[in-house]
């Protein structure tokens, strides 16, 4: 979900247009000038009527805005635009994957209002993806291209592209056209476009929700032309950023990418004694993720241009050399709705949930009645709460428009999560501190997000002591107060519930109650399958789950249902190649291969989990692995 400032997304279409304050307000009835002038520096948030005059006087179709950015379209054509979105992420378009996008777009093609406005934008940015992607005559690619930005973006100059806030499909659009500018061999004008890019997704809200998953594969395409020009130097800062963003904000889906190619910087750069570690973590991360001819690449050019032989450990032989499948993403099943009260409704009916079971631990359920009929609008924090409750990813739907005040308060807490992510506790804890003293965090899914936090604050500094278990219930009866531990496949969990009851589990499997916390795991796996129909956001917490589920079961020896566990997790991250938790899943199935007397099949899953963790960055796990495998199998790994 894109959190915007109202007030900055009404200041960039306007100065895109040319416009002064009074021509946006030729029409008194959307606002007088001196509140416009206080809406566009974010010091009041307009009110609904406001927001939507200024939109049509701006020539911006407020639903195209609101709602995943199509107009007047049902959630099966919302659903369609997100799997060909999901196909055409892969860098080399395979026949069946070539069949589904193709596909999609003529079915996207045949939709009433496609011809036109953001709808128009949207088809022609992913065809000419397809198409440059498929190799296809790079004038006519890009003719799309510059249709698409005409749209949005009619006064663009390639030679003087200014500071732009770049908005709707124009990233994707200015992307692929800097792949055809390399193609045809100006790799200067590419990679000046490219850096605009970055520019302009840095301009976007910091929990937009594609915002890093562009900005990585800008980075990515960037670093790769800089190399080409031979520009050794900047590429290398270039992998860094890349690095970064792929670690903290992309659970680790480029790494290996970026590793390799900040090695090819380095050897050229004459840096060559890094090169080793680099070079061998690339190879197992493009092995765990299944990726198979990327990682014989690496050990191929590794001898062939850095001098180095990479060993396996018998890596190669578990790693497929095909290219991952193209597998649709399950966002659940497709419904009609013209707005969002009554997609409510209708998600909620379809569930089974009364008003007041939705509503339970969120708001009154006459509020929510209220919502459903168009009367009031519900502020972010209820509506993310509901969808988690629904089992859906509140992303597909709809984007927010926040005050300056609410979206400060909303960085700080993606800032906190982002804290405990990288294990900075003491930095989350101030930031905690600040978040705390504000009214919205009194009470309800906010106060729960603050003891959520403070209780993974205590258990990386105490482990499983009371004082955890005591903060777990606190926080969970903030919005289940009736919470009973037999009762938990029952309940319809919300993204901080998950984790509150993943860390009770862990509390009692640590305090010597291994098979009540296993239960507890089991009943929680069940309630998330139940409950989230949608794969994007089960896959926030699922994997999580699974992995400390799959670790306390190899502890009580039932390696076989470990191991069960395990593969179930692993399908779901190397889908969303997702490395971050794939190194977890990669030392317990070594354990349990091990434990299993099958020692050989338990190697390569040992170096796997030893250079990711390296990747990673997180050398203690590292330690562990080396040592364990130094005193059980004799194992030293380079």
């Amino acid at each position: 979900m894109s959190s915007f400032k109202t007030g900055e997304l009404v200041k960039q279409i306007r100065e895109r247009k040319k416009w002064q304050q009074k021509e946006l307000l030729f029409d008194s009835s959307a606002c007088a000038d001196i509140t416009l002038s206080r809406i566009e520096n974010n010091r009041q948030k307009p009110n609904q009527d406001n927001f939507f005059l200024l939109m049509e006087q701006l020539k911006m179709p407020i639903k195209q805005i609101i709602y995943a950015y199509l107009e007047n379209q049902t959630m099966d054509i919302y659903l369609l635009r997100d799997q060909l979105i999901n196909c055409l992420e892969k860098d080399v378009i395979d026949a069946k994957a070539q069949l589904a996008a193709k596909k999609m777009i003529n079915q996207l093609k045949r939709q009433a209002g496609f011809d036109e406005g953001l709808n128009q934008q949207f088809f022609l940015s992913c065809k000419a993806k397809l198409y440059e992607k498929l190799g296809s005559r790079t004038t006519y690619v890009l003719n799309l291209i510059d249709k698409g930005l005409s749209i949005t973006f009619p006064e663009f100059d390639e030679d003087n592209f200014g500071g732009e806030m770049l908005l709707f499909e124009e990233i994707e659009l200015l992307h692929t056209k800097s792949l055809l500018l390399s193609r045809l061999g100006d790799h200067r004008q590419a990679i000046k476009l490219l850096y605009f890019v970055q520019k302009g997704l840095s301009k976007l809200p910091e929990d937009d929700y594609e915002k890093e998953k562009k900005l990585s594969a800008v980075l990515l395409t960037l670093a790769q032309l800089l190399i080409e020009v031979s520009d050794f130097a900047d590429a290398l800062t270039v992998c860094e950023a890349g690095f970064t963003v792929a670690k903290e904000s992309n659970k680790g889906r480029e790494i290996a990418e970026f590793l390799y190619l900040k090695a090819l910087c380095l050897f050229h750069l004459g840096q060559k004694k890094q090169c080793r570690d680099l070079l061998y973590q690339a190879y197992f991360g493009f092995s765990i993720l299944q990726m198979g001819k990327q990682a014989e690449k690496v050990r191929e050019n590794a001898k062939a241009i850095f001098g180095i032989k990479i060993e396996t450990y018998g890596a190669d032989a578990i790693v497929s050399q095909k290219d991952p499948i193209f597998q649709p993403t399950d966002r659940g099943v497709p419904m009609a709705c013209k707005d969002m009260g009554t997609l409510l409704a209708r998600l909620r009916m379809e569930s089974g949930l009364s008003l007041k079971e939705l509503s339970q631990g969120i708001c009154n359920y006459t509020t929510l009645n209220r919502i459903e009929n168009g009367k009031v609008q519900a502020n972010v924090y209820y509506l993310e709460a509901f969808f988690q409750k629904l089992g859906r990813d509140i992303n597909l739907y709809a984007n927010t428009f926040l005050s300056a005040k609410e979206f400060e308060e909303k960085q700080i807490r993606n800032e906190i999560m982002s804290k405990l992510a990288v294990l900075q506790y003491k930095e989350a804890e101030e930031l905690i501190l600040i978040l705390e003293k504000k009214n919205s965090y009194q009470s309800g899914i906010n106060l729960q997000f603050i003891e959520k936090s403070r209780a993974s604050i205590i258990y990386a500094k105490e482990g499983s002591s009371i004082n955890l278990f005591n903060k777990i219930m606190e926080a969970l009866y903030i919005t289940k107060p009736d919470f009973n531990e037999l009762k938990i496949r029952q309940y319809r969990l919300m993204f901080y519930e998950i984790q509150l009851v993943n860390l009770l589990a862990a509390y009692y499997c640590e305090n010597g109650q291994l098979s009540h916390g296993v239960k507890i795991f089991e009943q929680l796996r069940e309630s998330i399958n139940n409950t989230y129909v949608d794969e994007m956001e089960k896959i926030r917490t699922y994997p999580m789950v699974l992995y400390n589920y799959s670790k306390f079961l190899g502890i009580m020896k039932r390696y076989d249902e470990a191991l069960e566990i395990i593969a179930e997790g692993e399908n779901l991250d190397k889908k969303h190649k997702r490395i971050n938790t794939l190194n977890g899943f990669a030392i317990n199935k070594a354990c349990d291969y091990l434990e299993l007397g099958r020692k050989e099949e338990s190697i390569p899953y040992f170096a796997q989990a030893y250079y990711c963790y390296g990747m990673m960055g997180e050398k203690a796990a590292q330690k562990l692995i080396q040592d364990y495998a130094k005193e059980r199998l004799g194992l030293k790994f380079r």
